[in-house]
């Protein structure tokens, strides 16, 4: 096909985009990334908005393959914006967000090739008493060998090494096509393995003509020979089952299908053993699958080992483990050196999980996979994790299928997890780092909580609980505006302190319509709230307010409704008292001391100088003409100077305020002395006046 499509690209008429993208998923299907790149990138540099998202996809796991690890985040970060609904591109972002922890064992494992390997593809090795078992191309003892016309290499048999040499397995299980994988129990009578779906010597097809996998079984006779090989019951012409590990008692096997219903191209299924037959098989389920491949599950102590393109790892197939015995499953890479920028997968681990074989087409075999045997000084997987429940604050109730966040320090969201149905969650981490855990769906507010990952050497699991509060829109909302005008004020600075909690809720400056808003949380349904509201804007006047309600239905509160949020402008001469509508003050008669209720208005001044702390005054005492200007003028000087005294005494300092009597120097009115006023008209002239000098 690659020859014949570089052929059509000399012709016209045809799209050569289309043409080159077709020579790079052919690459791509021949397992050969280097090459997949090059054409990949013919088209990415410049059409990758006008193409189908999935190249963009297989573009970054090439890339990935090639340990091009920059390149590829920057097109997985593309993909997960064209294909939002498509979890793979956020799993391999995660991963290359925190790459160094795929190498934390390259100090204690150690790898090499096995003897019996070939020149051809040999992978899947599996260990029973007579000796070791693996599927391989390698030329066939079969009359009836044929090749493969895929790649010309020829059809797949199992083989067994023992005693120092390979021979073909079992020529009652090997046919004329593909055998693969294979898994043995009960003491290696009983076999279950992969093969085309091909019985009695027919090939079957699928309605579109493709010949898919099955599973059969087979156990041996009382005389040790294996018995012709059946299919198993959930076997379909329609999609393949394939790669059987099997547990020891024989009573659940696991496999890899792409049957309808899964999460995306292969996923792994378990199918238990009951009443003589096979039930119907049961996805593991999203911890485990992806919109990418499962493959070549294996079991070992309760663990499943399996092979995975749609998890975060180093490129292509990576293998990963879960702990079947958990509730919750997850998985996680084994890392370097087991896994690499290329295809790893099959992997068997020894009864003691100190070593065993695995399968890759590393070291430039192209797709030629060999046998690897490993050996470890310590667990392949030291998992760190934390874990927890996200509940309902006040109902004390699991809220379930809502995503928890793991963000690191530097504020990159790494992994995610939803809850399940009783509100847990796993997340994976890291020792000795400093995380953040969010969690928070459209019914709730979003809730964080650090987590740092310290402890004695051994601690591996850290427990935090997440709970979340009912989200029911409650918001504050103010307009802000020039007093005199009524024009909208940009870039008030609104501060809100919570006085239920003596805590800043809100420190924020009002946009270019003058307005702010406020999201409250963690509050119910007849809650009540009270906020102490600070409006400050460069020349106008401070301003504090409080606003309490009861929250007795969801949605906005309009602060204007029972507020005015307006400003007032400074300006030198300008009186604060009418400004912030500051009483008369009053005096006994003849008398200059500050009277009780003179003090309350006088507080008022106060708070606003302590508010605005540039502001200077001028506090000036005026009389009515009656009486001798002499006297006015004296005692309203001592009335004036008084009054100023008592707002120093508060705190203010006394050069910001300076008290002046003028008698009746400056009637406001014609009620100077010889005119007829009525006392009303001299109350007019009887003012305090508070009057800037300084901002």
């Amino acid at each position: 096909a690659i020859d014949a499509y570089k052929r059509a690209l000399s012709s016209d008429g045809i799209s050569k985009d289309e043409v080159k993208l077709k020579i790079a998923e052919s690459y791509r299907k021949l397992n050969q990334p280097e090459n997949a790149v090059k054409w990949y990138e013919e088209v990415m540099r410049f059409n990758y908005d006008n193409i189908d998202a999935i190249y963009i996809l297989h573009y970054a796991e090439a890339l990935n393959s090639q340990k091009q690890y920059a390149d590829a985040k920057e097109w997985y970060e593309t993909y997960n914006t064209r294909a939002q609904n498509d979890g793979r591109a956020q799993k391999k972002l995660n991963t290359l967000n925190n790459q160094k922890q795929l190498y934390r064992n390259e100090a204690t494992v150690s790898v090499r090739k096995t003897s019996f390997n070939s020149d051809a593809a040999d992978f899947c090795p599996t260990v029973i008493d007579e000796g070791i078992v693996f599927v391989s191309s390698r030329e066939s003892d079969s009359p009836l060998a044929e090749v493969f016309n895929w790649d010309k290499s020829n059809y797949l048999d199992l083989f067994i090494y023992k005693d120092g040499k390979v021979t073909g397995f079992d020529k009652t299980l090997n046919s004329k096509f593909h055998e693969g994988p294979a898994a043995f129990y009960d003491n290696g009578n009983k076999i279950i393995f992969t093969r085309n779906n091909y019985l009695k010597g027919k090939i079957n097809e699928s309605k579109e003509g493709v010949t898919k996998l099955k599973l059969y079984a087979s156990a041996k006779d009382a005389d040790g020979e294996w018995a012709v090989p059946m299919p198993l019951s959930f076997n379909s012409d329609e999609y393949s089952v394939g790669h059987p590990a099997i547990s020891p008692d024989g009573n659940t096997l696991y496999f890899a299908s792409d049957m309808p219903g899964g999460a995306g191209g292969v996923d792994i299924y378990k199918s238990q053993f009951q009443d003589g037959q096979w039930q119907t098989p049961v996805n593991l389920g999203d911890g485990v699958n992806t919109e990418g491949n499962e493959l070549f599950p294996s079991i070992q102590n309760n663990k499943l080992y399996f092979a995975s393109n749609g998890h975060g790892g180093l490129g292509g197939l990576d293998i990963f483990v879960t702990d079947l015995s958990k509730t919750v499953l997850t998985a996680e890479n084994v890392g370097s050196p087991i896994n690499g920028s290329l295809d790893d997968f099959g992997l068997v681990m020894n009864e003691d999980e100190n070593g065993g074989f695995f399968s890759s087409n590393r070291d430039g075999s192209g797709n030629q996979d060999d046998i690897y045997i490993f050996n470890t000084d310590g667990p392949l997987v030291m998992v760190y994790q934390v874990s927890g429940k996200v509940y309902d604050k006040r109902a004390d109730e699991p809220v379930t299928d809502v995503l928890v966040y793991l963000v690191n320090d530097q504020e990159v969201v790494i992994n995610s997890v939803k809850t399940d149905s009783l509100g847990n969650y796993t997340l994976p981490v890291e020792p000795n780092q400093s995380y953040k855990l969010q969690a928070g769906t459209q019914d709730y507010l979003t809730t964080e909580l650090p987590l740092v990952t310290t402890g004695s050497d051994d601690k591996t699991a850290w427990e935090v609980d997440l709970p979340l509060s009912k989200d029911y829109g409650f918001a504050l909302k103010g307009l802000v505006t020039d007093n005199a005008n009524q024009e909208n004020l940009e870039g008030v600075k609104v501060t809100l302190i919570d006085n239920l909690s003596n805590e800043k809720a809100l420190e924020a400056n009002t946009l270019g319509d003058g307005v702010f808003n406020y999201k409250i949380k963690d509050y119910e349904i007849e809650d009540r709230i009270s906020y102490q509201i600070k409006l400050e804007k460069e020349g106008y006047l401070t301003k504090m307010l409080v606003f309490n309600t009861q929250l007795d239905e969801p949605g906005t509160y309009d602060l204007n409704n029972s507020l005015n949020l307006g400003l007032d402008k400074l300006e030198i001469g300008a009186d604060i008292g009418k400004l912030i509508d500051i009483q008369p003050i009053y005096f006994d008669v003849g008398k200059y001391a500050i009277r009780p209720d003179a003090a309350n208005e006088l507080n008022k001044v106060v708070e606003i100088m302590k508010e605005n702390p540039g502001i200077e005054i001028e506090l000036g005492s005026h009389t009515d003409s009656r009486g001798s200007a002499s006297s006015n003028l004296r005692l309203s000087d001592k009335r004036a100077k008084a009054s100023a005294q008592y707002i120093i005494s508060q705190g203010i300092d006394e050069s910001r305020i300076i008290g002046k009597g003028y008698g009746e120097q400056q009637l406001i009115n014609k009620c100077s002395d010889g005119v007829p006023c009525s006392a009303e008209e001299h109350q007019l002239n009887r003012r305090t006046e508070f009057k800037i000098t300084k901002f």
